[in-house]
Parts: C-alpha cells; structure tokens; sequence
C-alpha cells in the first residue's frame, strides 16, 4: 500500500519534473527565436534603407516594446548634406517569436497645399520625374539657388534621358556631391504624378572621401551593397526580385541612370541652370551654414 503510494508520488514528481522542464525549454527556445526575428528585422531595415532611401542613413534604433514573444524598435534616420547631420523620419518595425515581422515607416506626407513636407522634421521632400512621362507640371528648383549663400541643401536632379556612371561625372561640377544614384522605380509608380522617395530604388553615392580609396572603388562598393540587400529582400517583393534579375549580374559601368540627389552649398548649384541635361529638379532637406561646420566642399 505504502508502496504504491511512493510510486504515486514519484511518477506525480517526475510527471512535474518533465513538465517544468519542457516548459522551461519552450520559453527558451521562444526566446531564441524571438531574438532571431528581432536580428532578421534589423537586416530587414538596413537592406530596405539602402536600396529605396535617397540620401538617407540609418542611425540608432530605440527598444519601444519588449515583451518575452514580441517586441518594438523605432530606428532613427537622417541625412547627409554635404557634411550636415540632420534627423530624418523614424521606422517603426514589429517583430515576433514566430517571425510576424512588420514594417511601418512614418508618412512623409504633411501637406501645406502646394509642397509635401516630412512628418516630424518639417523638410521639404524631393520628388522625381521620369523621363516618360508628360507630367502636366514639372519643377526646377535649381534656378532658385543662384543667390542663396548660407546654406547647404540636397536636390533631386531628374535627367532627359538615361545616362551613365562616367557621363554623369563628366557633367556635374567637382563643387557639387553625387550623394545617391537613381535606377528604377515602383513599376507602377509615377504614371501621372511625380515620384515621392519611397517609390524610386538605387543606391549610394559619394560625399565625404574616404582615405586611400578610389572614388571609382567606392561607387562600386556600394552598388555592391545595393546588389547584397536586393538579394537579401527578393524573396520578399516580387519587384524587388524584377530588380535583382535585372541588375544582378550587370556591372556598374553598364548601368544607366534616371536621375541623381546632389548635396553641396546652394550657391554652387547656379552652375547647373539651365543644362540641357536636367528635366526636373526638386529641392529637398536643408541645413544654415554654421561657422563651426564646414561643408565636404
């Protein structure tokens, strides 16, 4: 009888042994996963950034929601003009222990009637044209600079046609940054209304030099990386993977251009007025020229 009893016991002691312990392994191995799908977000953003964001970089992200399953990170953005940091909108991603990632950037949509401005900065958004398309109004902001002294700024340069890596060089002044390459677009994007940044894909240019390193070696290190994240998201968007077959065994000086975002004084754009080459250009984000920053050129 007493036997039985302690028989009892055991298999109920054991049976609670097995059950914390599998529990205890569960929470583990949710944890762990969670955690993979939180770094799989991380590259998710990045590779996202580096082949649709003119002339924006991400910064620091900040811990929003930390649950043991799910969570939130807010990553911050900002811009590059000519040596100017400037805060850019924020992406807000969701992530979660069976991998129910998701992705939200803030809307770059405040609207004063004629211009769009991004949500929380109060920047001007450049927008693009393609060169197809009888847009019934196009702008060209360059011719707005030429007396503008103190400040740095970036624009969205629209070209009349396609062009490549060498042409481009060949016909912006040394004085100006060729800060980001435009290639394509959404492909339905732009049928009648100018492109606003999230609908247009390329990849880095040059600001600031980097130090025993060709300019040539850098363009082609980023479109290196462009090429690294289209490969990373193609199984993701259909266009994405369109763009990846286009682009991923071309070499860069195969590769023509739609348009361009260049960074440098406002004054310097003057030179620029006027070319034949450019159909449309929008100024973007702006920063006043400080005595205690000096601009790359």
């Amino acid at each position: 009888m007493e036997s039985g009893k302690r028989n009892k016991r055991r298999i109920g002691l054991i049976s609670l042994v097995i059950v914390i312990i599998v529990c205890v392994g569960l929470i583990i191995g949710g944890m762990k996963l969670t955690m993979f799908h939180s770094a799989k977000l991380d590259e998710e953003i990045l590779d996202q950034v580096v082949i649709n964001s003119p002339n924006v970089s991400l910064g620091s992200r900040i811990k929003a929601q930390n649950d043991i399953f799910k969570g939130q990170f807010i990553y911050k953005q900002y811009k590059d003009i000519d040596g100017y940091i400037i805060p850019w909108t924020d992406i807000i991603g969701n992530y979660g222990v069976w991998g129910e990632n998701s992705v939200g950037r803030v809307p770059l949509n405040n609207f004063n009637g004629t211009l769009d401005f991004t949500e929380g900065t109060n920047q001007k958004m450049m927008k693009f044209y393609s060169q197809d398309v009888p847009y019934k109004k196009i702008n060209n902001d360059i011719v707005l600079t030429s007396t503008d002294t103190d400040k740095v700024m970036e624009m969205a340069i629209s070209f009349d046609k396609k062009y490549s890596l060498k042409e481009i060089r060949a016909k912006i002044p040394v004085n100006l940054n060729i800060a980001w390459l435009w290639l394509g677009e959404e492909e339905n994007g732009g049928q009648s209304d100018a492109l606003t940044p999230d609908q247009v894909y390329g990849f880095e240019g040059i600001q600031k030099k980097v130090e025993k390193v060709s300019d040539a070696d850098i363009f082609k290190g980023n479109y290196n990386n462009f090429i690294s994240s289209l490969e990373s998201l193609a199984s993701k968007s259909e266009h994405v993977a369109n763009l990846l077959t286009k682009y991923g065994k071309e070499d860069i000086d195969n590769l023509q251009f739609k348009g361009i975002v260049l960074t440098g004084q406002a004054i310097n754009f003057k030179q620029l007025a006027g070319a034949p080459f450019i159909r449309a250009s929008e100024i973007g984000a702006t920063a006043d020229i400080v005595p205690y920053i000096k601009p790359y050129k």
